[in-house]
């Protein structure tokens, strides 16, 4: 039976990932499309899954735009506020299918409405670094994408710094929406 195979082996995929013969014919006589599954697809464990410790962060500019799919995207925090233990992740969830976008931080906020012609909102203040190495494209489904941060390579105009204990820094990416671009809430996160 397709269900008990499913829970047997891919228990906490997202319907996007399935690969189980016959997942992609029930999807399709369910009368949803993927996309409409995967809306109501309950996320596994919260933002970090089943496995990694969600990091209480504080959020800016939340509510975000909503974009191209109905929903606002979000940003989150997952791992070890610790600078010296270094895993720190960012889950993006609710993205546009095929969208490209990157990262951003700064130590600063500020509030810059509609930037370069954007439907969201810029919440982060100059300096603004970009982690042009992590740039990022959804699949034809969007949703999530994490991105990994090495705490000692943070890019900032000009050069690469490291994180130090102390410091709060924020965080915000900015990614493609169909003919334009938009930005999902910006967090913040004091590093220890």
């Amino acid at each position: 039976m397709l269900a008990e195979r499913i829970a047997a082996y891919e228990n906490t995929d997202y319907v996007s990932e399935i690969e189980q013969d016959g997942a992609a014919d029930w999807i399709e006589s369910s009368g949803l499309t993927v996309e409409e599954c995967a809306l109501i697809q309950p996320a596994y464990g919260g933002p970090c899954g089943g496995f990694a410790l969600s990091i209480h962060s504080h959020e800016l500019c939340s509510p975000a735009v909503r974009n191209s799919t109905g929903l606002p995207a979000v940003l989150n925090s997952c791992g070890v506020v610790t600078v010296s233990s270094n895993p720190v992740g960012i889950p993006i969830n609710w993205l546009p299918p095929n969208s490209t976008g990157l990262l951003l931080n700064s130590l600063n906020i500020n509030f810059v409405a509609h930037p370069a012609g954007s439907q969201g909102n810029l919440c982060l203040g100059a300096p603004i670094g970009r982690y042009t190495g992590n740039v990022f494209t959804t699949d034809p489904f969007g949703s999530t994408v994490n991105i990994a941060l090495d705490l000692t390579q943070t890019p900032t105009p000009g050069r690469v710094v490291s994180i130090l204990a102390g410091e709060t820094w924020y965080f915000q990416c900015w990614f493609r929406d169909r003919a334009s671009s938009n930005l999902p809430n910006a967090i913040g996160i004091a590093f220890q």
